[in-house]
């Protein structure tokens, strides 16, 4: 498939493609809200057109990113991809670097949303109306069920903003809208079609898999390299 498609990444046995269909599944965790988000423009109408972006950008080398965390047998992509996404913000506006809770997310969020799923609603409500605790008060166990723990608060989310939807595109102007996002934001949260036969034996390079499908699994993009071809997720 990837020579018949000329697709610019790499396979071989990894981790994921030991499990079974059903413990693949069941790490893809993000459950799409139920409105329609079509009607949204990528465009800001009072804004001018952003410039021309630099080849390449990493929010990993200027130390504004967590590390990767595992999620476990639990579809918790939605909680971690958003909880590193906050994490991001608060370094990129001075810090400090928190090792926040997924858990108390998980667990103490109003719509009982855990390892069966969630999306980008329910953890950035979550972060607005409550905060990040420390990972230390309540750490993450991979379960349902956990009680949850009242933590001390951080830091609370105070905005957030959609960038757009449908973005899974080789058009040149909707990667440009993400770049743009990156620059202007920090690291974005995500959605993609993570059921693509080669995605559990990913190596390297860009993974792609340019089909029409529902969105699965949530991820969190740090940056770009249009030198190497290389984007970083």
């Amino acid at each position: 498939m990837i020579r018949l498609n000329r697709y610019n990444y790499t396979v071989g046995d990894t981790w994921l493609s030991q499990l079974s269909p059903a413990e693949m599944a069941s790490l893809l965790g993000y459950v799409p809200p139920r409105m329609d988000l079509s009607h949204l423009s990528e465009v800001e109408s009072d804004r001018a057109p952003p410039p021309p972006p630099p080849s390449a950008y990493d929010y990993r080398s200027m130390g504004m990113v967590t590390p990767p965390k595992d999620q476990r047998n639990c579809g918790s992509c939605w909680c971690f991809a958003g909880t590193g996404m906050f994490e991001s913000r608060i370094l990129i506006e001075g810090g400090p670097e928190y090792d926040l809770s997924e858990e108390n997310v998980l667990s103490c969020n109003i719509f009982n949303a855990g390892c069966s799923g969630g999306n980008d609603f329910i953890v950035t409500t979550y972060l607005t109306k409550y905060g990040g605790s420390l990972e230390s008060c309540a750490p993450y166990d991979g379960t349902d069920g956990t009680p949850c723990a009242d933590c001390d608060i951080m830091k609370r989310l105070c905005g957030w903003r959609i960038v757009g939807s449908n973005l899974d595109s080789e058009d040149p102007a909707k990667i440009l809208v993400v770049k743009d996002a990156l620059l202007r934001f920090g690291p974005v949260f995500v959605s993609m079609n993570a059921s693509a036969p080669g995605f559990s034996l990913y190596t390297g390079g860009v993974f792609e898999y340019w089909v029409n499908g529902s969105v699965n699994h949530t991820v969190l993009i740090v940056g770009w390299d249009s030198i190497r071809k290389c984007q970083h997720l």
